[in-house]
């Protein structure tokens, strides 16, 4: 039995208290007693907030209310392609796209940078629904105001560029982006039956080596449950990692969205979320692990920041209640907060990377 085989075993069948315990000593090995928070969009400050399966539960929202008044800054997801996607995912249906600020064409992607900056945002999100291939529609058109934009503010630019070409990755950091985001597939039904990707799952793989071999910081994304609510291709994808220079990892958790197949689906369990975190550490020790802003809200959210947590992740964002709070002085960790968004970073690491 491989080492592999043996720590997914390990990671499916043991008490996850125990799993939480080895994954957190780790962390702590490594990164010391120090977790960075985020505050990173706008939520929904009613007492009620609606999440899967239209139930509906109160957010804890008072530490948050206190904090929110110095934190204001926020890093905006800016869809270069408005509403437009190809692929048209059956988690999403371009509804995400709906989210983001639209700016159709390089001058409103100028004036909207230009704006975000002087209102205190720290870096912008370029991303854009995608092409049948897996790339995002962000065309050359923009390449002189994304280097303008680097010039005129020195914002921390991030890119979702999708699974683009090597020849593209350079133009990306010669534009002076700072990170590449990446959707990491472990399996090729999960490429083919939820993105509608008609290629070979190596892919994935292929744009995660040569971003790095370009020397251009990557943080790849692992949507947990992505597969209609299952864990399909999550430890696989772990694993095809382990085996690069990583600097980061974001785990993000399925959220069943109105108006898509997986609507009416549950989001995985959080034990289950537990073991392919857990499972990740162990793979990828010396990595900073975050939990991303993407996963249900409520009840559910804040089982999600209490268990990454415990597990010693070292940055969570989106966080939604004073529980989260709470957890880190019983754990006795050292914790800044800040309203940007996790890709930045808030200072702790910085000398680690």
């Amino acid at each position: 039995m491989g080492a592999s085989d043996y720590l997914r075993i390990k990671c499916s069948s043991s008490p996850v208290d125990w799993l939480m315990e080895e994954a957190r000593n780790i962390s702590w090995k490594h990164f010391g007693k120090n977790i960075e928070l985020y505050y990173s969009y706008y939520q929904d400050k009613s007492n009620e907030t609606q999440f899967t399966k239209d139930a509906r539960e109160r957010y804890k929202v008072d530490y948050i209310s206190k904090i929110k008044k110095s934190l204001v800054n926020v890093t905006p997801i800016i869809s270069l392609s408005g509403q437009r996607c190809e692929l048209r995912c059956d988690h999403c249906k371009t509804i995400t796209l709906r989210a983001m600020y639209d700016a159709e064409s390089p001058e409103k992607l100028y004036q909207s940078a230009k704006s975000f900056y002087l209102n205190g945002s720290k870096g912008i999100l370029l991303s854009a629904g995608s092409r049948k291939d897996g790339s995002t529609l962000i065309g050359q058109e923009y390449n002189d105001t994304i280097k303008r934009i680097k010039e005129d503010f020195s914002m921390y630019i991030g890119v979702h560029a999708g699974y683009v070409s090597r020849q593209r990755v350079k133009e990306i950091k010669e534009l002076g982006a700072d990170s590449i985001l990446i959707d990491v597939i472990g399996h090729q039904e999960t490429l083919s039956k939820v993105y509608h990707i008609e290629r070979p799952l190596s892919v994935v793989e292929e744009v995660i080596s040569y971003t790095i071999e370009e020397n251009i910081d990557v943080i790849p994304h692992i949507c947990i449950g992505l597969h209609y609510g299952e864990i399909k291709g999550e430890y696989d994808a772990i694993k095809m990692l382990s085996k690069y220079p990583l600097k980061y990892i974001t785990f993000i958790i399925l959220v069943p969205t109105p108006g898509t197949p997986m609507a009416s689906l549950d989001p995985p369990d959080i034990t289950s979320v537990a073991r392919v975190m857990a499972y990740g550490r162990f793979k990828l020790p010396k990595v900073i692990h975050s939990l991303g802003c993407t996963r249900p809200i409520g009840v559910f959210g804040e089982e999600a920041e209490l268990m990454a947590i415990q597990l010693g992740c070292n940055r969570i964002a989106g966080i939604s209640s004073d529980l989260t709070i709470k957890k880190c002085k019983e754990l006795g960790l050292n914790f800044n907060i800040a309203s940007h968004c996790c890709m930045i970073g808030n200072g702790m690491f910085d000398s680690l990377i």
